[in-house]
């Protein structure tokens, strides 16, 4: 009886150490499962997880261009425009009251740096008010029409763009030609030709063009002045005509024949690019604008204070300021006058 319950215990305990082996031998394949790294094919119950996408997410479209103010000076007063700081640098011309130019810089001295007519000009600062105004967009990369060939046009009239190239969809190239031409006038660099650009580029190519017609146009006076040169020897030559008949026949202001004094005013001095009977601007030429002469009329004008004279063609309209009836250009003003002075009491009278 003994000896059965004594097996019987051993039997058990044998069976509970094998039972308590056993477990641990499981829990041991399952700690080194739970700590080693999972390989080969994942099973039914872990799907492989989905590839993070490398694409990036899309942006915005970006807006056909950004616009931007730019700031302007308005005029309160007639005020005149000059090529400096100062009233001791000359004068570019006249603006009036409500006159908007756009400004480039900031101001020096009581002045104020604006583009006028395509040039770097100063109008002083207590007699404007600035003003800022949105600037619009007219060409920018993308575009190919007839705006965009103008604007490219005129980058090439100013050696900014490859000639050969106008016409080409708004690229990279015109795009990189339109920020140097902003940087160079002090303007925002976009890259797009907006209205400030667009107004600043017109003008400056328009001045290239008329520039480079009038030396054309020198050129080919300077080419009929050596043949008629050339001829005036030949004749000196074959005739025997005398230096005083030769003197006669030239066209100066004292050898005119003339109606008699038509009248008296003030009279200056202008620059322009286009005049208003439809010839480019020359300031070297000897021409006038006048608001009741007709077009190709010939007028002697006289400086009262020096006795100087001059004789100009109407070609052009204006002026347009009280007490003045003729603005003369730059070259005919300089005969009678110092253009430092501005203004000049005159008389005038037709040629006949």
């Amino acid at each position: 009886m003994t000896n059965t319950s004594t097996n019987a215990g051993t039997t058990f305990k044998r069976t509970v150490a094998l039972t308590a082996a056993a477990g641990l031998a499981v829990m041991g394949t399952i700690a080194e499962e739970a700590h080693a790294a999972p390989t080969g094919t994942p099973g039914a119950h872990a799907e492989k997880a989905p590839a993070q996408q490398t694409k990036k997410a899309p942006t915005k479209q970006a807006k056909r261009a950004t616009p931007y103010n730019a700031q302007f000076a308005l005029s309160r007063v007639h005020l005149n425009v000059r090529s400096g700081h100062s009233t001791d640098y000359k004068r570019y011309g006249l603006i009036h009251p409500g006159d908007k130019l756009l400004i480039i810089g900031q101001d020096v001295q009581g002045w104020t740096p604006v583009n006028y007519r395509g040039k770097t000009a100063w109008v002083a600062t207590r007699f404007i008010t600035k003003v800022t105004r949105p600037v619009g967009i007219y060409a920018q990369r993308g575009d190919h029409n007839a705006r965009s060939k103008a604007v490219q046009r005129d980058l090439s009239s100013l050696n900014y763009f490859p000639a050969k190239w106008v016409g080409l969809p708004y690229g990279p190239s015109t795009t990189n030609s339109v920020k140097v031409f902003q940087r160079a006038n002090a303007l925002k660099q976009t890259g797009v030709t907006d209205a400030v650009t667009l107004s600043l580029l017109k003008s400056k190519a328009d001045a290239q063009r008329a520039a480079e017609a009038e030396k054309a146009a020198a050129r080919k006076a300077a080419d009929r002045n050596t043949e008629d040169s050339q001829d005036e020897a030949t004749q000196r030559h074959s005739s025997s005509t005398s230096r005083s008949a030769n003197r006669s026949t030239r066209n100066s202001s004292s050898d005119v024949s003339t109606s008699g004094i038509a009248g008296s005013c003030e009279a200056s001095f202008y620059d322009d690019t286009q005049t208003a009977s439809g010839e480019s601007f020359s300031s070297s030429a000897l021409t006038a604008a006048s608001k009741t002469y007709a077009f190709g009329t010939r007028l002697k004008v006289t400086n009262k204070a020096n006795g100087q004279s001059v004789v100009v063609r109407i070609n052009d309209r204006g002026p347009y300021v009280s007490g003045r009836c003729l603005d003369l250009s730059p070259a005919a003003f300089s005969q009678i006058s110092s253009p430092s002075a501005g203004v000049a009491d005159v008389t005038y009278e037709k040629v006949s």
